[in-house]
């Protein structure tokens, strides 16, 4: 003779219920039946059912029930398994049949809950009966995938970044997390769903998430340590206050058909897998230049195999480690004084801390299991005891990592319902008996004494070219920057900040020549338009590459007309106009105009300018004006100083071509001496005409021996008698 499933030791009762206040008031009490329950649920997942819904086989008052589907979306329902628990049977109760006679409920029997929001119905049958709907049954944590943002999150935590966006759906949420986690100077949600950021941010810092079902409702829980996945009383709801009478937290094993009184594993297969053994990055900060950031961490290696260490330079990276945890979440972790703390950007631990995250998720894949059994009671996010497994090492404590659960009550127009379905899993594969509910989980579990951290499922959006951004700053001011000249901007793509000095990070501005203490340097100013990069395309990393002209911000000459003219052109900084089109300016211009090129730097104080070449007034925004000259003309409307210490050479002697030394004075030399002669001749000639006294004492004589020393020292000569 069969030995019986369990399936046929329990009274053709209905094993699954629902409650739901909306469904309630639309079908009344009764007019629903609950006939099918299947899904997944997991850790660091959202979970999902199928409902399906009848109307009962028996006509009631008024006819079939016909849901208004749309009133349904978003509305609460709780799904109640019955668990029959554990123990011996006594004759004369209810809960189960031994042997013809009714017994008592087991120790540590009661309901298991999954509550949930109503996501999608359908009407998947209608008839002159029956109506029969299907309903998908999914966490509140769902409505987060139909919000998207674009906005920024200065100097919070990682923690404080996903309770503020949680903030935006008023549902239970606890924290269970024993880690410290760091201010962040600047962290951006890019074109994601509130859903893609959360859950990208708990997978860059090693927290997990899951749902627990008690009291009609679910509450998220999101946790960073393994102490937090606990089968607790109230999540099964057990009739029994002692929650060791739980037959959940352990469960024994024993080949399919094993005649027993409590629900088993049927099916279960540990996997071993081989992984790396360490994990080491690095990272760069521009305000310490020199440091090293290189941070590592290892486990102890066991095997005949070499120990394998994963190395990786930020980014995000796909198949890495095992199958189990096919890629890692990117490890930066520098903050270059960007933001309003400076005392959270000693990185160092906070690189350490992402090490060994990393290696966890890593090595958590080196030992897991799947399994199968008709039970009820393997909830994910709980823990439990394997026992009377044939492989001893197999018979300890496991995480529920992910369970698949499909159970169905009896139905009194179904038979061979779901034959086959599971075929190959090591399951009784015969058609139901008609009357007879039915339930089957597969589901994946982890030893509880290796760490679980989250896959990498959700990459950080890529920003793979430039994008716009304003200059911004306190009001009033023309400039808004720091000791490493950095900027704030402002991105077309943020709705939520107010356009000042708090809508960025501190942002580097590239420059074309850069070193210590000498270079290129322009500073936009508030108003002006940049192109804003990111370094690897990361949105957290902003750089400005380069400033562009708009509408409100035009070139400093008028175009096509002034495209000669090339150069720079700046703006006085008169209070709060440092940007603006009217006030003086600087220039430093090349013009290029055919057969009239020229150079030209020139102050509006004072007109004061030098130009060089075919000389053209440049007047403002108009550009090339009349024409005033060749060659070059030094000229200001206020005071002019030469001053040369050692000798200043004004001279009309050409040189073509700007031939020869520039100091070279043989032209002017020769028109010295020659002039010194022609005063010595004349003096001579007018001692001997008696008109003035001759000799080296005389007034003549004086003068001609200064001009020989002059002219002698002009040469670069000593003058005779000069020692």
């Amino acid at each position: 003779m069969p030995t019986p499933s369990l399936t046929t030791l329990i009274p053709a009762e209905r094993i699954l219920t629902i409650s739901s206040a909306s469904l309630e008031a639309q079908a009344g009490h009764a007019q629903l039946q609950a006939v099918r329950l299947e899904g997944h649920e997991g850790i660091n997942q959202l979970f999902r059912y199928q409902l399906t819904l009848q109307t009962p086989d028996t006509p009631v008052p008024g006819g079939l029930v016909e849901l208004d589907l749309q009133a349904l979306m978003g509305q609460a329902i709780s799904c109640h398994i019955q668990l029959e628990g554990m123990g011996t049977f006594e004759a004369g109760s209810i809960g189960g049949v031994v042997k013809g006679q009714l017994a008592t409920p087991h120790q540590g029997s009661g309901a298991r809950q999954i509550s949930a929001l109503i996501t999608a119905a359908t009407l998947v049958q209608e008839s002159a009966r029956q109506r029969v709907y299907q309903l998908t049954l999914e966490p509140w944590l769902a409505q987060a995938r139909l919000k998207t943002d674009c906005k920024v999150f200065q100097d919070m935590s990682p923690v404080d970044v996903i309770e503020h966006v949680l903030a935006n759906y008023p549902q239970p949420s606890t924290k269970r997390l024993l880690e410290s986690y760091p201010v962040r100077d600047y962290c951006v949600q890019y074109n994601e769903t509130d859903l893609q950021f959360i859950t990208r941010l708990m997978q860059e810092w090693g927290i997990n998430y899951h749902f627990e079902h008690s009291g009609e409702a679910h509450r998220l829980i999101w946790s960073d340590h393994n102490g937090a996945f606990q089968i607790r009383q109230e999540d099964l709801q057990q009739n029994s206050a002692d929650p060791g009478l739980n037959p959940y937290h352990t469960i024994p094993y024993y080949p399919l058909g094993h005649k027993t009184d409590r629900e088993y594993i049927h099916r279960f297969s540990p996997v071993q897998r081989l992984t790396a053994s360490a994990y080491a990055s690095a990272d760069y900060d521009y305000t310490r230049p020199q440091a090293s950031l290189a941070v590592q961490a290892s486990s102890d290696h066991a095997g005949n195999h070499p120990a394998h260490q994963i190395y990786l330079w930020r980014g995000q990276n796909q198949g890495m480690g095992t199958s189990a945890s096919t890629s890692l979440a990117s490890t930066d972790y520098s903050q270059p004084n960007a933001g309003a703390n400076s005392a959270a950007n000693h990185t160092e631990p906070q690189g350490q801390h992402l090490a060994r995250l990393r290696l966890q998720a890593l090595r958590q894949g080196a030992l897991r299991a799947r399994g199968a059994g008709h039970i009820r009671g393997i909830v994910p996010g709980s823990s439990f005891t394997l026992a009377e497994h044939p492989q001893t090492s197999a018979n300890t404590e496991y995480i529920v990592l992910h369970t698949t659960l499909d159970i169905e009550n009896p139905s009194e127009h179904k038979t061979g319902s779901n034959a086959g379905k599971h075929a190959g899993n090591n399951q009784d594969n015969s058609a139901t008996p008609q009357g007879q509910w039915r339930v089957y989980t597969e589901f994946e579990v982890q030893p509880s004494t290796i760490a679980l951290r989250p896959d990498r499922t959700q990459s950080k959006p890529l920003i793979p070219g430039p994008l716009s951004a304003v200059v911004v700053g306190p009001a009033g001011a023309n400039h808004h920057t720091d000791y490493l000249s950095r900027i704030k901007v402002h991105f077309p793509w943020d709705r939520h900040d107010a356009r000042d000095q708090r809508s960025s990070c501190w942002v580097r501005v590239a420059s074309p020549w850069a070193g210590n203490q000498l270079g290129a340097i322009h500073i936009p100013r508030i108003g002006q338009e940049v192109l804003v990069s990111f370094e690897g395309g990361d949105p957290d990393k902003p750089i400005v590459i380069a400033a562009v002209y708009n509408q409100n911000n035009q070139p400093p000459w008028e175009l096509p007309g002034q495209q000669a003219l090339s150069g720079m052109r700046s703006r006085e900084l008169t209070a709060g106009q440092g940007n603006a089109a009217a006030g003086r300016s600087n220039h430093v211009l090349l013009d290029d105009t055919a057969e009239q090129i020229q150079v030209q730097a020139k102050s509006d104080h004072q007109h004061s300018q030098l130009s060089l070449g075919h000389i053209t007034r440049i007047e403002s925004r108009a550009g090339r004006q009349e024409h005033r000259g060749e060659g070059f003309e030094l000229r200001t409307d206020g005071h002019g100083v030469l001053r040369a210490q050692d000798g200043l050479l004004i001279t009309t002697e050409g040189r073509p071509n700007a031939q020869g030394h520039v100091k070279a004075l043989s032209e002017t030399a020769a028109r010295l001496s020659q002039a010194q002669e022609q005063h010595r001749s004349l003096g001579n000639l007018a001692a001997q005409h008696q008109a003035q006294e001759a000799g080296e004492g005389s007034d003549q004589g004086e003068v001609a021996s200064a001009l020989q020393v002059q002219n002698e020292a002009i040469k670069g000569r000593r003058p005779p008698g000069f020692e």
